[in-house]
């Protein structure tokens, strides 16, 4: 496959629209949920969850973090609050409704995967997700070497 035709099927992928077409919430706030929701099941005793934390951990800027936190709080999907031991810091949890559209994003994007997967062997399938987890992978790696690149995926410009 070239590299022109790979860039195809993805801007092919991108057209589908599939986060708007399922009434998706953003991938910014789908994915802070997720931490959160990460954080109550494995019961971490005190969590990396400051915006600087997540904005690491999510690969884009702390104040993308913060509007997607206040967002996210306005809307009553999440309750922050002053830590007890830090009133400098901030706590979050998941409220039942956070929790409630976190599962409902995950049921419509799985209920949409599994009927388009379910045209290929299982086998098929599975080898699809890791080769195609791999060539991003190697891309990443691939981009972060040119030494021009002006792009990093942090979303911020290098100086």
């Amino acid at each position: 496959m070239t590299g022109q035709q790979f860039f195809y099927f993805m801007y092919q992928f991108h057209c589908l629209r599939i986060p708007e077409r399922l009434h998706l919430m953003p991938h910014s706030a789908h994915a802070i949920l997720q931490m959160l929701a990460d954080c109550e099941t494995n019961d971490l005793p005190d969590p990396c969850l400051n915006a600087k934390c997540m904005a690491r951990r999510l690969g884009v800027t702390p104040p993308m973090v913060s509007r997607t936190i206040r967002h996210l709080r306005e809307r009553e999907l999440i309750i922050v609050e002053p830590d007890p031991y830090d009133r400098r810091e901030i706590r979050m949890r998941l409220t039942q409704n956070g929790r409630q559209a976190l599962q409902e994003d995950q049921q419509r994007l799985d209920t949409l995967m599994d009927r388009a997967m379910s045209h290929l062997p299982p086998q098929a399938a599975e080898q699809f997700l890791a080769a195609f987890s791999q060539v991003i992978d190697n891309l990443k790696e691939e981009i972060e070497k040119m030494p021009d690149s002006d792009f990093d995926f942090t979303h911020k410009r290098r100086s």
